[in-house]
């Protein structure tokens, strides 16, 4: 799993270093270049100011559609704390994995999903509302499916459901959730494959991110305050 994690983030980093590539014409270095020039013109705002209230709380995303704000926050928080919540888990995995008959570290790796439960299943709920949200406007607003490319929109944001749903299905196979309803002998057999296949998933969705529609993530923030934000 370790060795997956490696190749995801450096798939990422490569996927970002192609992309400043791109916008700066072929350098990565242009396009640094470019950025700070813009970004330190006069008659730009506090750089403070534009990333707390634009980049951070979405003021022009609000200004222009409340459920278009709700929609963006629950994704982008919902996925960045599940993000971090789980380098949070393998935090503790490491030590143990590393010294798995020390007492101390035997006792926090079986405690830790306990520790992280609550934080993992409010950020669970609120990138539910997100993904619900996207799914909701593409499917009944014909404004938003003309405006968007139907296939690929579907495809990267069935990609991310399919990541929560197997975040979920492990967490019930953990806590034996299903056994209530009698769809397995042993619970804690599935628990892990599932789990795996989850870490696995949510790690290819990762290293995917540079090079999908989720690529404004980074693109909209740096362009934002390039330009000094906007009210």
């Amino acid at each position: 799993m370790l060795a997956i994690s490696i190749v995801a983030i450096v798939v990422f980093l490569f996927g970002i270093y192609f992309n400043f590539r791109k916008w700066g014409n072929g350098s990565a270095m242009n396009f640094w270049r470019n950025f700070v020039e813009m970004a330190r013109r006069e008659e730009n705002p506090s750089i403070l100011n534009t990333i707390v209230m634009d980049v951070l709380l979405l003021r022009r995303t609000y200004q222009r559609s409340k459920v278009r704000w709700i929609m963006h926050m629950a994704i982008f928080y919902g996925f960045v704390a599940l993000f971090i919540l789980t380098m949070v888990a393998f935090a503790f995995e490491i030590p143990y994995l590393m010294n798995p008959t020390d007492e101390l570290l035997k006792q926090v790796h079986q405690n830790r999903e306990n520790y992280l439960a609550v934080p993992n299943y409010i950020f669970s709920g609120v990138l539910t509302l997100g993904i619900a949200i996207a799914i909701l406007r593409r499917g009944f607003i014909k404004e938003t499916r003309e405006t968007s490319l139907a296939g690929y929109d579907w495809l990267w944001i069935g990609f991310l459901a399919l990541v929560l749903i197997t975040g979920f299905a492990a967490d019930f196979a953990r806590t034996q959730v299903f056994s209530d309803f009698n769809l397995y002998a042993k619970p804690n057999d599935t628990s892990i494959p599932i789990a795996t296949f989850h870490v696995v998933i949510s790690l290819v969705f990762f290293a995917l991110l540079p090079f999908s529609k989720f690529v404004h993530i980074f693109a909209t923030p740096l362009l934002i305050i390039a330009k000094g934000g906007g009210k």
